[in-house]
């Protein structure tokens, strides 16, 4: 995830503390899991063809589960994207004092969360 922030040559020189919101992905809560019945977990399929020139084998991603191997359920439902639900958060950005323009400041933790984890 990328936010992107604009700040004064006054904030850059001297260096700021800002607040910022920002939407990301976490599991909702109470999703439970299941291997898909389709592709018995492997998120694959595999289709024959029998042609002149013989027997065509194609694999596609899972149609159920879209290549995931899961199902994901909430509340007996079948949830899409993998059970993840979007969140707002506010934060607290340190701009240091000298910072260049297109300087990048990396924050660990706090993009969106997997499906798997």
């Amino acid at each position: 995830m990328l936010l992107q922030l604009t700040i004064s040559f006054e904030d850059a020189y001297h260096g700021i503390q800002k607040e910022v919101n920002y939407n990301h992905y976490v599991m909702a809560k109470d999703v439970t899991s299941e291997s898909c019945p389709t592709c018995q977990g492997r998120g694959i399929v595999m289709q024959q063809a029998r042609t002149v020139f013989g027997v065509m084998q194609t694999q596609a991603a899972c149609p159920d589960c879209s290549g995931a191997g899961k199902q994901f359920f909430k509340d007996g439902k079948q949830v899409a994207n993998g059970g993840l639900e979007e969140q707002s958060h506010t934060v607290k950005i340190n701009v240091p004092a000298g910072i260049r323009t297109e300087t990048k400041i990396r924050y660990p933790g706090m993009g969106n969360e997997g499906m798997f984890g």
